[in-house]
């Protein structure tokens, strides 16, 4: 990932440790310190002349004893502290060489991602806790009803126009029959999220812009939406939405002649995100590194998704 620190920020890396159990490595902040007491993902400043890679090994080395062999990008966001601007770096690191301890005498402990919210966290680890929860591709039904009927993991939004909230509902639960509600997106219909048991909603922009503040939905519901600048991004930060769709990333069938964003111009509304963002906009399967190198938690797909969708439920 490019090195995109902005001036007077302090760069600090750290890492999202993942075994093969799928669970995450926490370290507890030594009680004499700021935020003392509270968990966080290991890692530490980036030193002069050093790249984020470099610096995420050595302080994995000095912190926990061991090497990563495999890390991607998560994601970066600024935060402020009083009287300190920090850019925080993350990685994903889910290979590594050596068995982890608190070399510095800190606890540390595996936690199961579903378990992360049991623990007290700095403020500013909050949106890497919703990355970790959300995989790397979120599909979309297509325009007149299709969708995939292989599941991988990933999260389907359930957009489809020109229904009743009747007929809408009863087209939800004819997915509901080939789909885990729990990979389950509504569009735009959250009232009925709760009802209905699936993940969350996904907005549309016109939908979330009449929002002054976070839907009312419990904690554990899925609140997402649509944006294609970063007055968006910074729109959707203040009201505590939990990912972003930014499109269009690149040239698309279903908006000819739209001007696209290109992978810089995402990039540039992916960092002031501080909520997990996705590539959305002429995306491929083979586009998923490109979208992680560009601070993307993955990417959102319409026809790239369809080639398996030979189910054509409709609504009775």
């Amino acid at each position: 990932m490019p090195n995109t620190v902005p001036e007077g920020y302090l760069w600090v890396v750290a890492a999202a440790i993942v075994n093969a159990e799928g669970e995450v490595l926490l370290a507890q902040r030594p009680l004499h310190k700021h935020q003392g007491g509270l968990w966080e993902f290991p890692g530490g400043k980036v030193e002069l002349g050093e790249s984020a890679l470099q610096a995420l090994g050595r302080e994995l080395e000095e912190e926990l004893g061991i090497v990563p062999e495999k890390a991607r990008p998560l994601m970066q966001l600024a935060w402020s502290y009083p009287g300190q601007d920090v850019w925080l770096d993350v990685w994903l690191v889910n290979c590594f060489k050596g068995i982890p301890y608190g070399r510095e005498g800190q606890p540390i402990r595996w936690c199961a991602i579903e378990e992360l919210d049991e623990r007290s966290f700095p403020a500013a680890n909050m949106p890497v806790l919703k990355a970790l929860r959300l995989p790397s591709l979120l599909m979309i039904t297509a325009p007149d009803g299709r969708f995939p009927v292989h599941r991988p993991h990933a999260l389907l939004v359930l957009r489809r126009s020109g229904l009743t909230v009747a007929e809408y509902c009863l087209w939800v639960e004819q997915i509901m029959q080939v789909w885990p509600k729990n990979q389950l997106l509504l569009h735009d219909h959250w009232e009925i999220v709760e009802a209905l048991g699936v993940a969350g909603v996904h907005c549309s922009s016109l939908m979330w812009k009449t929002c002054e503040q976070r839907l009312p939905l419990p904690a554990n519901f899925l609140i997402g939406g649509s944006a294609h600048t970063v007055e968006d991004i910074e729109a959707m930060n203040r009201l505590e939405m939990d990912y972003a769709t930014v499109s269009p990333v690149c040239p698309t069938a279903s908006h000819p002649g739209a001007t696209v964003l290109g992978w810089d111009g995402f990039a540039c509304i992916s960092r002031m995100a501080r909520l997990p963002v996705y590539a959305l906009g002429g995306m491929q399967s083979a586009d998923l590194e490109v979208a992680w190198q560009r601070g993307a938690q993955g990417i959102a797909a319409i026809r790239a998704f369809q080639e398996h969708a030979e189910n054509q439920l409709r609504p009775v």
